[in-house]
Order: C-alpha cells, then structure tokens, then sequence
C-alpha cells in the first residue's frame, strides 16, 4: 500500500489534465475504441428513440504515466479517477434529447507501466433512429450510435476501430427485436472523428400476425359472406356496418405502432384502407341488392339481369336450354330462341335478379380480396 500511495503521487505530481497526453503537441493523440453491446433497452417506433445499454473499450498512450515497476513493488497497474487525469471528451452525435458527456463520475481509468491507458465506460446511450416500416411487421431498421470528440481541434484526436463489430459476450436478446448484425467504424466529420456503432435488427413478428394480421384476414374473409345472408332476415346492413367499424378499430391499433410521419407507410396500412373502401362498396351493394329484391314484379326485369340469373342458377339455365334441344335444332345457334325466350316466354322475378346478384358478388369479392392479400404479402416479404 505504501509503494501504491508513493507511486499514485509521483504519476499526479505536475500533472495537468488538459494537456493532451503527447510531448510533441504537433502531432495527433490516436485513440483506439471498440464497443461491447449489453442490450437493447427499448425501441419506440413512434418517436424513433432507440436506447441501448453498452460499454465502451477506450484506450491511448499517455507517456507521462510511465514507471518502472520494480521501483514500486512490482505494480504494473494503477486506477486513477476518470476527473483526475486526461480523457478524451465523448458526446452522442445522435442524442434522442440528453446531450451529456459520456462517462460517470464514479468511473476510472487503467494506467499500466508502459504508459497504456484504458477507460472502459459503461452507460445507456438513448439516440434517435429513423424508422422506415414499409415492411411491418416483417421489417428491419438499422440504427446507429455517434461518439464524437468534443472541445478539440479535428486534427488533435484521431480516433481508430480496432474491430468492425461490436462484442456481443455479454449481450442479451431482447423480446421484440432480433439483432441481426453489427457494425463498426469511424469516419470524418466537421469536428473530426467520429466512432459509429450500427445495428442491424429485424421486428418478431409473432406478436403482430396473432393480434393483428391473422384477425384483419379473416375479417377480410367475413366480410364477402354477407351475401350469404337471407334478404329476409334484416341483419345484411347491420352485419356489413359491423365488419365495417371492425376494420377501422384494426387501422387505429395498427396506427398506435408506427410514427406519425409521411415519409413511409406501412403496406398493412394501405391493405387496412383498400379493405375499409371495398367494405365501404359491399355495404353499398348489400343496400342496392335489398332494393332489388323488394321491387315489385309489375316492372320488367331488364335483359342484362336476365342472363345473368341464367347463368348463376342451374335450375333456370335447364328450365332455359332443356337438354340442349336448341342447340340440337339450331346447329349450335341459339341466339334467335334465346332472344324469343328472354324477350317474352321465360320468366324472371326481382327475387330470382336478387338472388343471383348474391352469388355473383360473393365470387366477385372473394376473389378480389384473395387478390388483395397476395398482393400484401407478396409486397411485405419482397
């Protein structure tokens, strides 16, 4: 202890912090980083704030806390208060909203005889990160972390990587994001150079297909078998207005995960709002169709709706081409008979036009909206 105490005066006697630790003040201070990724703490895609807890591996030669250890009891290492003596002075270049120095005052720096400093900091670096999910909820943001010099000429401090990665021995994985990769570097700035840690992480989607996707398709589904509903039951318009108001509750919890930014929009959000207009247009049609089957039979139905209950209904299109005698008859041509019966003989009613409508529409949507989801995925997973 007495040697420690002699040596820890004799480094400090003349000492002065301020001064880069370097004879020739001429020349650059090179400072080697490297960064080790303790986890990711949170990730606010709404706000883009993106903190992470980590600890960064700094260190550089200071020639003026040299010794030889056999002069102090073979000490070959000494800790020092981070206050005491030089330090680089790093800031967030990125900071979400706390512009602090990096370090804590209860944090020290390693001295070892040859002159080799180490500071290792450990903190919770919250940045702000730009968030781009045109792919929810299979996306994948990368998200950086600036360390830049500050109070100090560009050319007085040059910092160095001394790895293209980040360590992960100590890192844990968070619920939601998956790390995909790391990277590190340093590249130069107005104020010199600046270490940069990027994180490559891709979204867990479980949570988003279970509460939100899955349901949103099988609404998509539900909504088309209106049409299977009796016109005599009264429940069309309420059961159309239902799945109506069920998307729209769908847009507002998906609208509560992303930022409020036009920039990007999710794909899911462009599919939530093609599915609202097209429910929009089956409730319109539902309306139309209860009006057609509520029409009295006094009014003749027209030629087009006509051949349209031919076609949907079996029993009218046999009542209509008994086993094929026309087409025996004719040599295949039926146009003459087809116009003579449509025209006068073969009856139709507004409840047969209604009916048919049904079936058409139920087609017809089911095979748009099959159209919309594979487009959706298709659009999401490209």
């Amino acid at each position: 202890m007495d040697e420690a105490n002699r040596l820890y005066s004799d480094l400090l006697n003349d000492y002065n912090k301020m001064i880069r630790p370097i004879y020739d003040i001429k020349e650059s201070t090179k400072v080697n980083l490297r960064f080790s990724l303790i986890s990711i703490k949170d990730f606010d895609e709404v706000t883009g704030k993106f903190s992470v807890i980590g600890m960064l591996n700094i260190n550089w030669q200071d020639n003026r806390m040299i010794w030889n250890k056999t002069e102090y009891g073979n000490i070959h290492s000494m800790i020092f208060g981070q206050n005491d003596v030089w330090k680089p002075n790093l800031f967030l270049g990125n900071a979400f909203d706390d512009m602090s120095a990096i370090g804590e005052d209860f944090m020290t720096v390693r001295y070892y005889n040859n002159g080799t400093a180490i500071w290792t900091p450990l903190d919770m670096t919250v940045t702000s990160c730009s968030i781009d999910v045109t792919h929810f909820p299979f996306d994948q943001q990368t998200c950086a972390t600036h360390f830049v010099p500050v109070g100090t000429l560009q050319e007085e401090i040059v910092m160095h990587s001394e790895i293209d990665h980040a360590i992960l021995t100590l890192y844990s994985e968070h619920e939601i994001w998956q790390l995909k990769k790391t990277t590190a570097m340093v590249s130069n700035v107005d104020v010199g150079s600046m270490f940069s840690v990027l994180f490559t992480i891709n979204r867990n989607p479980l949570f988003y297909l279970v509460n939100i996707m899955f349901p949103t398709i099988l609404l998509t589904f539900l909504n088309s078998f209106v049409f299977l509903l009796p016109s005599t039951s009264g429940e069309r318009i309420s059961f159309s207005i239902t799945v109506l108001l069920a998307i729209a509750v769908f847009m507002t919890m998906i609208s509560s995960h992303l930022p409020k930014t036009s920039r990007t929009m999710s794909r899911l959000c462009y599919f939530l709002i093609s599915n609202l207009i097209f429910s929009c247009i089956i409730c319109l049609l539902t309306i139309i169709q209860l009006r057609l089957f509520h029409t009295c039979n006094t009014r003749s139905v027209p030629t087009i709706l006509r051949r349209l209950v031919i076609m949907c209904n079996s029993q009218k299109h046999r009542e209509y081409f008994p086993n094929g005698q026309d087409k025996l008859q004719n040599g295949g041509d039926t146009s003459d008979n087809e116009a003579t019966r449509t025209d006068n003989s073969f009856q139709v009613s507004w409840i047969d036009v209604s009916k048919s409508l049904d079936i058409f529409m139920l087609l017809l949507s089911l095979c748009i909206q099959m159209f919309m989801l594979v487009a959706l995925f298709v659009s999401i997973l490209h």
